[in-house]
């Protein structure tokens, strides 16, 4: 976002939707079906996790948390030190 210099302070400025996209943003690979038996033998549903960075800016001590509704695995949740500027953090199970 850029900020026009030559409005007075209290001057409010239309924001874009390109001026309010997220900085961090969650990509998700996932089984497309859960079953029973799939429950039962500890096959995980997400198959990969992707912690993309778009700002220019280091993201730094992240808290990754993960759960389903209803309630068939317990939550999940793990800490990322740091994604950096344009950067892409992959977990995987």
């Amino acid at each position: 976002m850029s900020i026009d210099e030559n409005l007075p302070a209290s001057q409010p400025q239309e924001l874009t939707r390109a001026d309010c996209r997220p900085l961090v943003e969650i990509e998700l690979e996932l089984d497309p079906t859960v079953n029973f038996a799939m429950q039962q033998n500890d096959v995980p549903v997400v198959k990969a996790l992707r912690i993309i960075n778009r700002g220019e800016a280091e993201a730094a001590d992240l808290l990754v948390s993960a759960w389903v509704e209803p309630e068939f695995a317990a939550p999940w949740q793990t800490r990322v030190a740091s994604v950096t500027p344009e950067g892409t953090y992959n977990l995987k199970p």
